[in-house]
Formats: C-alpha cells, sequence, structure tokens
C-alpha cells in the first residue's frame, strides 16, 4: 500500500509564497510594483500591510498540493498594541466569532429551511382548500342528487297510486260493462224465447230444441228471421189467412195488403226461392 504524500512548507517557505501571492506585480511585466509587505502569518491567514495606504489585510490562504499557495478573501484590519492577555481575548473573541459565523450559518440555512417548509405549507394549504371546495362542491351535487331523487320518489309513488285508482276505475267500469252486457243479453235472450214461444206451435220439436240452444249466436231481428223461416217451412199454410198474417206479422205499405202478401211473405218467398 503506498503511503500518502503530505505536502507541507517550512513556514520560511510559507511566508515567502503568500508574500509572492500578495505581490503578483512584482515582476518584470508587472514593473517590480509590490503592494504588500508581510507581517505575520497563521495557520489559516496572514496578516499584511499597503505599502501605499495607511491599513492593513488579513488574507486567508490555502496550500495546494503541488505545494503553492493560492491567496483568496481579504479583508481589512485593525492593527492595536495589546498585552498577552488581551491577545489571549482576543482570540478567544476570534474563536467565538468564528463559532458565531457558523451559527449565523447554520441559523441562515434554517431559516432558509423554514423559508422552503412555509412556502411548501401554503401550497398545501392551497391545494387543501381547493380539495374542501371540490368536496363541498360534490357533496352539494349529491344532495342536489338525493333531492331530485327524493322528488323522483314521490312523482313515482303519485303516478303508482293515479295508476292503481286508474285501475280500480278500469276494473270498475269493466265490471259495470259486463253487467251491462249481460243485462242486455238477458233482455234479448228473453224477447228470443218469447218469440220462439210465440211461433213454437208451428215449428218442428226437433227445429225448436235446435233454435233454442242456439238463442245465443243470433241478434234478436235475426233470430226472429230464423224462426219465421222455420214456421214457414213446417207450416207453409201459417200466412195463408189475411188476418193472421195481419195480426200476427208486420204486413207492409198498402200496396203489400192490397196484393193479400205482407213484407215477411215476400222476403220468405225470396229466401225459400218459391210461391206460397
Amino acid at each position: 500500500m503506498e503511503k500518502e504524500l503530505l505536502f507541507r512548507l517550512s513556514d520560511n517557505d510559507k511566508a515567502r509564497k503568500i508574500a509572492s501571492a500578495l505581490n503578483p506585480n512584482f515582476n518584470e511585466e508587472g514593473g517590480w510594483k509590490f503592494e504588500y509587505y508581510l507581517m505575520d502569518v497563521y495557520a489559516d491567514y496572514a496578516v499584511a500591510a499597503s505599502v501605499d495606504e495607511d491599513k492593513y489585510i488579513r488574507a486567508y490562504y490555502t496550500v495546494n498540493a503541488d505545494e503553492s499557495v493560492t491567496v483568496g478573501e481579504k479583508m481589512e484590519v485593525e492593527i492595536t498594541d495589546v498585552t498577552k492577555d488581551e491577545m489571549l481575548a482576543l482570540e478567544a473573541l476570534k474563536a467565538i466569532n468564528n463559532n458565531l459565523s457558523e451559527v449565523k450559518e447554520t441559523y441562515d440555512a434554517n431559516v432558509k429551511a423554514i423559508e422552503n417548509l412555509t412556502a411548501e405549507k401554503e401550497e398545501i394549504n392551497s391545494q387543501l382548500t381547493e380539495a374542501n371546495k371540490t368536496v363541498e362542491e360534490k357533496v352539494t351535487e349529491i344532495e342536489t342528487l338525493n333531492n331530485s331523487l327524493e322528488e323522483t320518489k314521490k312523482e313515482l309513488e303519485a303516478i303508482k297510486a293515479e295508476k292503481a285508482s286508474l285501475e280500480t276505475l278500469n276494473s270498475d267500469l269493466n265490471k259495470e260493462k259486463e253487467e251491462l252486457a249481460q243485462f242486455k243479453a238477458n233482455i234479448e235472450t228473453e224477447q228470443k224465447k218469447s218469440i220462439l214461444e210465440k211461433y213454437s206451435e208451428y215449428i218442428s220439436s226437433e227445429k225448436y230444441s235446435t233454435l233454442e240452444n242456439d238463442v245465443a249466436n243470433y241478434s234478436v231481428e235475426d233470430f226472429e228471421k230464423e224462426v219465421c223461416v222455420a214456421a214457414v217451412k213446417n207450416t207453409p199454410t201459417i200466412f195463408s189467412k189475411q188476418e193472421q198474417s195481419q195480426t200476427l206479422i208486420y204486413t207492409g205499405n198498402a200496396d203489400d195488403v192490397e196484393k193479400g202478401n205482407s213484407a215477411l211473405e215476400d222476403y220468405i218467398d225470396k229466401t225459400l226461392g218459391g210461391n206460397k
């Protein structure tokens, strides 16, 4: 394993190189201009005096890997005559100042972090506000939909009730219609039975039974015609007497009477296809 090389300069070499770095124009090209002369060298800075001005500077330096020296920040300082104790106090203040600088850097960093966190918090609060607003809008929409749903349910119940009422009314009407139809059918049945009974003596018993069973298949008018036709077929002389014709059957107009035929006789003649 290779040993790590440590670059260290002697105090004299270090002072010489710092002085050279403080006076970059002290050469032929720079006109041999000398700006600072070195007063003292410390671990990380050197103190120098200006040649042209009545001022002193503290110049911070670094030693590079190639044993060159780079001068960095320069700041103006005051040189005072102090005792050893005062110097120790000044060194302590210096250490405190360095610590304060570090504290200030930490404080500034914390302040910056707090500012960033505050900005993030404000952004989150803004997003939360928007989210709450959206939630409130959705809640309002849901409440509106619920209200609409309740109204729709009420309307549906009203429609169902109306439908039930109409169905009941329709049922009642159908029942009444059926009762009226049955009443009418009963009346017509009685009328047809009366007609059949009226001509029963002129109709064969077989035809009488057939007509009696088929009462429901005829209207009153058609049944009367059917009964009359059956009576004429079974008893051709049923209408031979004028007074019977006038008594039992509507005789029609005057011309028919003068001819001795009733309207029904003419109808029967046409139906049977023959003469009386």
